[in-house]
């Protein structure tokens, strides 16, 4: 396959995916659980990602791309938005260590991201920040 040729067809996926996300929008799921799992099934059908791997990239675009098949709206809302991590972190240090770490959902108070169609009422509990946490937990010293 020649560059044209892959070029091509990333613009076709593109188009697929935003048809996708726009068919969605037009027949919403009615949970957003059900939203969740459905744009997550785009993205394993158009780019071969799931859950995990659209979390290490694609967060932003994800989320507002929920956003928008449950409000259906283009823009965020009072009621939903994308935040980052350092959008969620009060401690201005722990901030600083997180900006740009992840983007989620927050709909109707409650968090949401690929990995966790039914969302957390707290934002450190979905599990890319999970992770993140529990691998900056201090080392217990090693004694002999």
């Amino acid at each position: 396959m020649n560059f044209d040729q892959a070029q091509l067809d990333h613009q076709e996926r593109i188009a697929r995916h935003r048809d996708g996300v726009a068919a969605l929008q037009l027949d919403r799921p009615s949970t957003l659980a059900e939203c969740v799992e459905a744009l997550v099934g785009l993205y394993e059908k158009n780019w071969n990602a799931d859950a995990f791997q659209i979390n290490c990239g694609d967060c932003d675009a994800f989320a507002m791309e929920l956003i928008k098949i449950w409000t259906g709206e283009d823009r965020e809302t009072d009621d939903a938005v994308v935040l980052w991590g350092e959008d969620l972190e009060t401690d201005e240090d722990r901030a600083e260590d997180i900006a740009g770490l992840h983007a989620c959902a927050q709909i109707e108070g409650r968090f949401y991201d690929s990995e966790c169609p039914e969302g957390e009422d707290d934002w450190r509990d979905l599990p890319c920040f999970a992770r993140y946490f529990s691998s900056q937990k201090p080392q217990s010293a090693h004694t002999a």
